[in-house]
């Protein structure tokens, strides 16, 4: 308690890594496009 170790002490790290929230969204569009293409190449080779 000296005075050194203040309130940056008490941050919360729920991360330990930083990932900016539009990197997350453009992985999750990348993800759902590329589970609709396989859907697509699913069915129709199904079919055909």
């Amino acid at each position: 308690m000296n005075g050194i170790s203040g309130p940056n002490t008490t941050t919360p790290r729920r991360r330990p890594w930083y990932v900016p929230n539009l990197t997350i969204r453009i992985l999750l569009a990348l993800i759902i496009a590329w589970l609709i293409v396989m859907a697509f190449f699913g069915t129709s080779a199904i079919s055909h």
